[in-house]
């Protein structure tokens, strides 16, 4: 197919859809900036990509399924990428994104899901994730010594000196008050971590049943 033209394998692939799919593909084209007469294997890489794109939509499909489809893009080309795949969910239809690239998946994402080994560990609403985890920042009066154990799942921990970083999901506004009133412990701070750092998390920590959800597009 790489010596048709963007239109010619527009053209092509509408005889297998319905009488739409010709003028849906052009324009999904033309809102690319894809040259028409431009034959495939004269494309970059990032146009090529919206070429498969284009086709992939043209025929409104409910259900879209997308496997590391930014890898190779360069920075420009992948955040149009997304910004599309922003819109096409934005119309009620369903978006499955596989990728390695974790910040993107949080900038698209309305549910995630995290498989280790082939199975699955987590899946789940990116908001509802993200409002359950906190990376806690714990300094204890002394060097020698632990922070008190929390009433809640850790997900991961490191240290340095007296310094503790501790993942931790389901701590509460009561847990923290009582934490920090423990003499052992001198501070305590509180952030959201980003998805990237969920996700390694869940990786190394010891495997828990993937969390129940309603489906929704992402």
């Amino acid at each position: 197919d790489e010596w048709m033209t963007v239109d010619e394998i527009g053209w092509f692939t509408a005889g297998f859809y319905g009488n739409g799919f010709l003028p849906s593909y052009r324009k999904l084209t033309e809102q690319f900036e894809l040259p028409a007469r431009r034959k495939i294997k004269e494309l970059s890489k990032g146009m090529r990509a919206k070429v498969v794109l284009s086709l992939a939509m043209a025929h409104e499909p409910e259900l879209l399924i997308l496997d590391e489809p930014t890898s190779g893009l360069d920075t420009l080309v992948r955040r149009q990428f997304l910004e599309s795949m922003v819109d096409v969910a934005a119309t009620g239809r369903t978006v499955f994104l596989s990728s390695h690239q974790i910040g993107e998946v949080e900038r698209v994402a309305d549910i995630v899901a995290i498989l280790r080994q082939g199975k699955l560990v987590l899946v789940e609403r990116l908001d509802e994730l993200k409002d359950q985890i906190q990376e806690l920042t714990i300094t204890v009066q002394d060097g020698t010594s632990r922070p008190p154990d929390l009433p809640c799942r850790v997900l991961s921990e490191r240290h340095k000196d007296r310094q503790w970083q501790i993942l931790v999901r389901g701590a509460t506004d009561q847990h923290l008050t009582a934490l920090r009133a423990q003499q052992s412990v001198r501070e305590v701070e509180a952030r959201s971590p980003s998805l990237e750092e969920i996700f390694v998390a869940y990786m190394r920590t010891s495997p828990e049943p993937a969390a129940q959800g309603a489906s929704s597009h992402e």
